[in-house]
């Protein structure tokens, strides 16, 4: 009797995390399949391969989040509040002053989730997936 995750296929990169038992399963059912050692290894790597891509594209996908949440809101803010400095700068330089402070804190804030970011997307599992060195002055 099949069960519930004979439907998946070797193209859906969530199924059963590369089970070998699932994998042979799906070949069993298709027709004609080769069951030789370097067929089955080739499907094998296939779904690897697009398990590591899924990962990454959902990996990419939650920092551009991130960026577009975070840093590019702060940006936003810092934009409003150099026009409010600006707009003060003759009449209230006591004001000025305090808008300069946020604007740092901020800046501050910025940098920090800028420097997180980067480090997420230079992450060694992540640099791992694209096929990169996982240190700068590692060879592949």
């Amino acid at each position: 009797m099949p069960s519930a995750d004979s439907t998946r296929t070797l193209d859906d990169p969530h199924s059963d995390n590369l089970s070998l038992a699932s994998l042979l399963a799906e070949l069993a059912q298709a027709p004609g399949t080769d069951f030789t050692t370097e067929a089955v290894r080739d499907r094998i790597l296939q779904k690897a391969q697009a398990s590591q891509e899924s990962v990454l594209r959902e990996e990419r996908n939650r920092i551009a989040r991130e960026i577009h949440d975070g840093v590019s809101q702060y940006l936003a803010l810092l934009m409003l509040k150099m026009e409010i400095i600006s707009r003060l700068a003759d009449s209230d330089p006591d004001q000025v002053k305090d808008e300069l402070r946020k604007v740092m804190a901020i800046l501050e804030s910025s940098v920090q989730e800028l420097r997180r970011l980067v480090r997420a997307i230079r992450s060694p599992g992540l640099a791992g997936l694209q096929g990169e060195p996982e240190h700068p002055l590692q060879q592949p």
